[in-house]
């Protein structure tokens, strides 16, 4: 297509494939990313905050145990290993032990949790000083396992978010510029056939299409003339009034690739191109020779009729006229025959020849001669 716009669709639609790529990939990850990374941190936090509350709520029941007995509550391990087997808040089991304060264990509940873990404690505390500390271990195994499956249904759905932004898009783009494109092609095949000239000129003055007339009158094909600036294949001259270059309808003269010159009319017009303020001409042209030509003998032929019209006019004037032989006096004063005056002003032209009656004088007078003769 020798249209630059077509260039520009290309590459703009190079670049609308990078961009939905790149937003589709960018959408994709971000959701297998931080869909599975949201429901971990909330459930972990979740999961903490939970047993936080629990170990707090054990710590305040093992410091009633040690207010009441300070020397003697490491020694209550019945009563501490009940108090942390107990259920509490959390429906799963934990694991909870009660350490002193070097880190000694002093009871726990008989639950191993599987790995991986959280570990939660609560300081101990008699009378405001340390006095050991509440350990609650939980399994995240379950949150674990629901992020690894939360994260492949995130994949998926990143994969096929991906799929829509990289293919959808991009074939509505498609159809869009095949549309486009269609169109185009009836508007070249139009002005490839229509019967005046037609160059189109980008902003930089090189052509980008000439159709089949325009060929014929520059003499070259578009494949000599597409890319080459436009003077020179489009070689005109200043007719009459008409300067060269300017926009609008005008007269100038062509000069053909053989060299001959002929009359054209010629359009031009600005166009404006769809990026920035940058301007290409769309140029209309027909051969006025046949016209010119025309236009000549129509002249020719009016000044012909007024002469004529003139020595009508001459005619139509009183003449002098000898009573005796007939001649005719001119302007100038001379005497001519009357065949010799009207042949030299009108475009008449006698024929010799004799009327009847001249025709009988001329033949009594010879019958008169013979009769003297005999």
């Amino acid at each position: 297509m020798p249209f630059r716009s077509l260039l520009v669709q290309s590459q703009s639609k190079e670049t609308i494939t990078k961009l939905m790529s790149v937003l589709g990939a960018l959408t994709a990850c971000a959701i297998a990313f931080a869909l599975p990374g949201i429901y971990y941190v909330i459930s972990i936090n979740k999961t903490k905050q939970t047993h936080t509350i629990e170990a707090a709520f054990i710590a305040k029941s093992v410091e009633t145990i040690i207010q009441a007995r300070p020397d003697l509550w490491l020694y209550e391990s019945i009563r501490l290993t009940e108090l942390v087997s107990q259920p509490l808040l959390s429906l799963h089991d934990d694991e909870r032990e009660i350490r002193d304060t070097a880190g000694k264990l002093v009871a726990k509940n008989n639950i191993t949790v599987p790995r991986p873990i959280i570990l939660i404690s609560a300081p101990l505390f008699d009378s405001g000083r340390p006095s050991g500390s509440i350990v609650v271990r939980t399994s995240i195994r379950t949150i674990v396992i629901n992020t690894a499956i939360s994260g492949i249904l995130s994949a998926l759905l990143g994969g096929l978010i991906y799929f829509i932004f990289r293919i959808y898009p991009l074939r509505k783009l498609d159809n869009t510029l095949e549309d486009l494109y269609q169109e185009r092609v009836k508007s070249l095949k139009t002005l490839y056939a229509i019967g005046d000239g037609v160059i189109s000129v980008d902003y930089q003055g090189k052509i980008q299409f000439i159709n089949r007339i325009a060929e014929e009158l520059v003499g070259m094909d578009s494949a000599q003339v597409v890319g080459r600036q436009l003077e020179e294949v489009y070689a005109v001259r200043q007719s009459q009034d008409n300067p060269v270059g300017d926009f609008g309808e005008k007269e100038v003269i062509l000069t053909g690739k053989g060299g001959g010159e002929f009359p054209i009319e010629e359009i031009r017009t600005k166009l404006s191109e769809i990026e920035g303020d940058e301007s290409g001409v769309v140029i209309v042209f027909r051969d006025i020779t046949e016209r010119k030509q025309a236009e000549a003998e129509r002249e020719k032929y009016t000044h012909e009729l007024q002469d004529a019209l003139a020595n009508i006019r001459t005619l139509n004037e009183m003449l002098p006229i000898c009573a005796s032989c007939k001649k005719i006096r001119d302007d100038n004063g001379y005497w001519s025959q009357v065949e010799t005056y009207i042949s030299s002003h009108s475009d008449t032209v006698f024929t010799s020849g004799i009327c009847p009656d001249c025709e009988k004088a001329m033949y009594a007078k010879l019958e008169q001669l013979k009769n003297e003769n005999c």
